[in-house]
């Protein structure tokens, strides 16, 4: 078989040359010698740089990037001494020179201490090593065998996971803070603050070299809601979580990261596992688990596992003035062409194909609608930038504005001003629609509507004898909006999803969703169906749980998917 043009193999020596010389490193003699080859190196070097005739400004060159690095391991060295001293002191005696360090129950009054769990985590923690490695190998460890087929780099294409050491210095929880208000009934809704700066080692292969991460930081905040709650013991029936922002990660990477240079691993292996916490644990993105209990898989619907929305945030973001000239080159125009991206979470809306030409006081009129499950907590972040065709887009500032305060005035209407630039501001207008469920008094009452569709499990979707099972996943496709996607599930024909999905409705005499089954390994449709929103709202309750509906266009004419959608009307201010 032969290499792609654009493939970047290494060649089997060096793999070899790498291998013999982690054996030599490891011996006693090396270690004996090593002080004294470091000041032979040392002198050679200073020598070359004279007899080379380099100049002094090198020396401080070098000086420089070494003191950058020793300052970042320093500082992964501090956190780690930091937190294994609270684990054995009280966090009162350790409160450092930094307010980075500090867990949220002493920056947020609102955040309730809870050391009573970090005591508890303490003493699992040797315990939690068993389901560590199981998330590693399930999740990391196959994407990465993917990026790197991907890029063909056969002679550095075996990549395993050897084992996961989590060490002595167990995760924290830097504080929790419990919602009262704004709740539903059967629902616990709250906030914790996950901490870790430990001596935790993951060690793997990768061709046969051995590497490893370690020194690993991590810090975010993690909305926790238990439901449903019912009337047996353990009066829970599960949980969902997620970060509603993604978290900070940060890890050094040993054995080829630091000695052999494999070219991107360190870049490939980071990437990666910031890639499965976004799109697993980050907003809108959750792991969800709920417990097998008759109370449970008795009920007669699944009304538990539909997603249910509090409210719609309306972004209008209309213009900017004084933005930062960017274009400044021999062709450019002294101007910008900016254009403006909206977050909240990773829930990411950008529009950088209506970008303004040549202008620092662009008229936008962006708009887009956020549909919220939980309107406290989370933030909209706003990123403008430049564009640009053949580099990259330029950063142009940015701002934060916290949803609780939209939804307090209902109606946000201010100019702000943008954050890490010298000068620009962005003229935005928000407002806070809620939302109620529909009944048969008032399902013609609103103009527009929310969709939440639980997709539960499919049947049949291939022909019993079929040499291969298919990996089906569905694409939901609204009339006017962005597709969403479930989960892939592996081999099987008759898949389990329950996933649900909040859509924005204008129209509900014509809008309607499409739901596709695919196979996720290849381009093969395993059946569709088309769901109509007024089918929903004519439905008692505008609501329907566990409606099985024909696939048409598959591989199996019998193929069905079962449903379950509840309708909720958008207030009007």
């Amino acid at each position: 078989m032969e290499t792609p043009r654009n493939s970047l193999p290494l060649p089997m020596p060096i793999i070899e040359i790498i291998r013999r010389s982690e054996a030599a490193f490891a011996s006693q003699w090396f270690n004996d010698l090593s002080p004294l080859l470091a000041k032979l190196l040392e002198w050679t070097l200073m020598f070359g740089i004279g007899y080379w005739g380099f100049g002094y400004g090198w020396i401080l060159f070098f000086a420089t990037v070494h003191f950058i690095k020793f300052r970042h391991a320093k500082e992964g060295l501090s956190d780690t001494i930091c937190a294994k001293l609270s684990t054995l002191t009280s966090e009162k005696e350790v409160i450092g020179s930094s307010l980075e360090h500090f867990p949220s129950w002493v920056s947020f009054p609102d955040f309730d201490r809870v050391e009573w769990i970090n005591d508890i985590l303490a003493q699992l923690w040797k315990s939690i090593d068993g389901y560590a490695t199981y998330f590693i190998v399930q999740y990391i460890e196959p994407e990465i065998r993917k990026i790197l087929d991907s890029m063909a780099l056969e002679t550095v294409s075996g990549f395993k996971v050897q084992k996961i050491a989590l060490g002595d210095v167990p995760a924290r929880v830097g504080g929790i803070k419990v919602y009262n208000r704004n709740v539903t009934r059967d629902e616990i809704i709250l906030d914790a603050e996950v901490i870790y700066n430990g001596d935790a080692r993951v060690l793997f292969t990768l061709q046969g070299i051995k590497a490893e991460i370690r020194q690993i930081n991590f810090r975010g905040t993690a909305r926790i809601t238990l439901k449903p709650i019912v009337n047996t013991f353990p009066f829970i029936g599960g949980f969902e979580i997620y970060f509603l922002n993604k978290p900070v990660l940060d890890y050094n990477l040993g054995g080829i990261g630091t000695f052999a240079e494999v070219p991107g691993a360190n870049a490939i292996v980071k990437s990666v596992v910031e890639d499965q916490i976004r799109s697993r644990f980050v907003w809108p993105n959750r792991f969800r688990m709920f417990l097998p209990m008759d109370v449970i898989t008795s009920r007669p619907n699944k009304s538990f596992l539909l997603s249910k929305p509090a409210g719609v945030l309306q972004v209008n973001l209309k213009e900017a003035k004084d933005l930062l000239k960017k274009d400044k080159g021999l062709t450019g125009s002294g101007l910008s062409d900016p254009y403006a991206v909206m977050s909240i979470g990773e829930r990411k809306i950008s529009f950088r194909n209506k970008y303004v030409p040549k202008t620092v006081n662009p008229e936008w009129n962006y708009i887009h609608e956020f549909i919220m499950e939980d309107s406290f907590g989370q933030k909209l972040m706003i990123d403008v930038f430049d564009f640009d065709n053949s580099t990259t887009d330029d950063f142009l500032g940015s701002i934060a504005i916290e949803i609780g305060n939209i939804v307090e005035s209902q109606v946000y209407d201010e100019w702000m001003r943008l954050s890490q630039v010298k000068h620009g501001q962005l003229h935005l207008n928000a407002k806070w629609l809620k939302t109620e469920p529909i009944t048969e008094d008032n399902a013609n009452s609103f103009q527009s509507y929310v969709v939440s569709i639980l997709i539960d499990s499919c049947k049949d979707l291939s022909k019993e004898g079929k040499n291969s099972l298919p990996s089906p996943r569905c694409k939901l496709t609204p009339s006017r909006g962005d597709p969403k996607m479930t989960q892939a599930k592996t081999k099987t024909k008759d898949p389990i999803f329950e996933e649900s999905f909040l859509f924005f409705c204008h129209n509900a005499s014509t809008d309607s969703i499409l739901i596709k089954v695919v196979d996720s390994r290849g381009s093969d449709s395993l059946g569709q169906v088309r769901l109509p929103i007024d089918h929903l709202k004519n439905s008692p309750r505008g609501e329907y749980f566990d409606m099985n509906w024909d696939l048409d266009g598959g591989l199996n004419s019998s193929a069905s998917i079962i449903i379950s959608a509840k309708l909720f009307g958008v207030e009007v201010l």
